[in-house]
């Protein structure tokens, strides 16, 4: 059975260090890492995307009770038609861009703008500006990636690199103790 061309995937989880502006600290809940967008209404995001035409996968944080927010979602200055869906405690907004969006740019700068702000309490009687909770960012090229056959063979002439390189000998396994 022919599995098909398989679509190289470009993932960003927000918490990790973030190339843009609008976001605020990585947080935690019920082990899904996000930031909030804020303190304004528009939060950019810069990232490595698939060259050409593609598709996007934009997770956020809907806790129980809550509606997917309403986000518009623009790439290097292309208004993108969002869809969204549920999926357990994360909104799915889901989009594709045509090759003129992703044209000549190098990186992918995807601006984000949330319809509504909150004010949520911070520690110190302050206040600050929330607009949604983003979880990752998965980007999909719509062009097929090299043959498997051929990424195959880079893994072997590495490993066989590696193992010329780095030889590794077998011994008896040491305790070290620390005082």
């Amino acid at each position: 059975m022919d599995a098909g061309p398989w679509r190289r995937q470009y993932v960003h989880d927000l918490l990790f260090a973030v190339d843009g502006s609008g976001w605020h600290e990585p947080e935690m809940k019920e082990s899904i890492g996000y930031r909030w967008s804020g303190p304004g209404r528009f939060s950019v995001l810069r990232m490595a995307a698939p060259a050409g035409a593609g598709r996007g996968e934009a997770r956020l944080l809907v806790l129980q009770g809550e509606v997917v927010p309403e986000v518009a979602v623009f790439l290097n200055g292309h208004r993108l038609a969002v869809t969204s869906r549920r999926q357990g405690m994360l909104g799915i907004l889901d989009f594709a861009w045509d090759a003129t969006a992703m044209a000549a740019e190098p990186r992918a700068e995807f601006w984000f703008h949330a319809e509504r702000l909150a004010q949520l309490p911070v520690p110190g009687g302050r206040m600050r500006a929330v607009g949604f909770r983003l979880s990752t960012l998965t980007l999909t090229g719509a062009a097929g990636g090299p043959a498997p056959a051929a990424e195959a063979l880079a893994l072997i002439v590495g490993r066989r690199f590696l193992f010329e390189r780095l030889p590794v000998t077998t011994g008896r396994p040491r305790f070290a103790f620390r005082s």
